[in-house]
């Protein structure tokens, strides 16, 4: 990431800048109500013809010392098999984010398990909270588990199992690809769905997302996350209020 802030420095890839001051800063949403650990840099131009008396500064962090964390985020939401599905919800919301999040919606949408092959689903039901590839590879070496488990493709953080005491890692399109990225439910034997992956970036529940399988969850994936997009929207909005703009 720090290489990625540093060529933000070089603004030539970005065209023609002449005529606006340039800012950039690396924010993680987890620092703005975002249970997620997803750093991303933004840009903000502004046309230095203006008559701009304050200068412009992106918005101060907004969480405390303690995050929200997955189980914040989605630990309300039903119980579900591989190759499984829920329209209903089966408790009340029990924290702050969940409440915000599942408003007075009464219809569960877009809960929806992938249907994981029998390989699979035996390399998820041999993984512990936070593991991941390299540790099902041990127990292979281990004799633990059978030969045909071993993985040989895939990053360090492939194949693994979330935390539920932590914000989430960065949700992408892949969000339902065990083989892709860190995507497994904490404590289910299934990939997260796309309303998990929703919930996690922060749509609300009543927002019903349409498409096939990749398109919902690239729909999500590549989404700057609501909350944090609000504290910047606000941002801007203080920003011309201050220059009478």
């Amino acid at each position: 990431i720090r290489n990625v802030k540093e060529s933000f420095k070089d603004l030539s890839s970005f065209g023609d800048v002449h005529g606006y001051n340039v800012y950039t800063k690396l924010l993680n949403a987890k620092d703005y109500g975002v249970p997620q650990n997803r750093e991303r840099v933004f840009l903000i131009g502004v046309r230095n013809d203006l008559n701009i008396e304050f200068e412009w500064s992106f918005p101060e962090k907004h969480t405390s010392k303690n995050p929200f964390n997955l189980r914040d985020a989605i630990g309300d939401l039903p119980s579900l098999g591989n190759n499984d599905r829920a329209d209903q919800y089966v408790e009340d919301p029990l924290t702050d984010y969940q409440i915000l999040m599942r408003g007075n919606q009464d219809k569960l949408f877009n809960h929806v398990s992938r249907n994981h092959g029998e390989r699979l689903q035996r390399i998820m039901a041999a993984l512990k909270e936070g593991q991941g590839k390299n540790d099902i590879n041990r127990m292979v070496e281990d004799g633990l588990l059978d030969r045909d488990l071993y993985l040989t493709s895939g990053y360090r953080n492939t194949y693994g199992r979330l935390w539920w005491d932590r914000p989430s890692t960065t949700i992408t399109n892949n969000l339902s690809t065990p083989s892709s990225l860190r995507c497994i439910h904490p404590s289910q034997n299934r990939a997260l769905t796309a309303r998990e992956g929703a919930r996690i970036q922060s749509f609300p529940d009543n927002y019903k997302f349409v498409g096939g399988l990749q398109a919902i969850n690239t729909q999500i994936g590549n989404a700057v996350p609501p909350i944090l997009s609000i504290h910047l929207a606000n941002r801007i909005k203080d920003f011309f209020e201050e220059n009478n703009l």
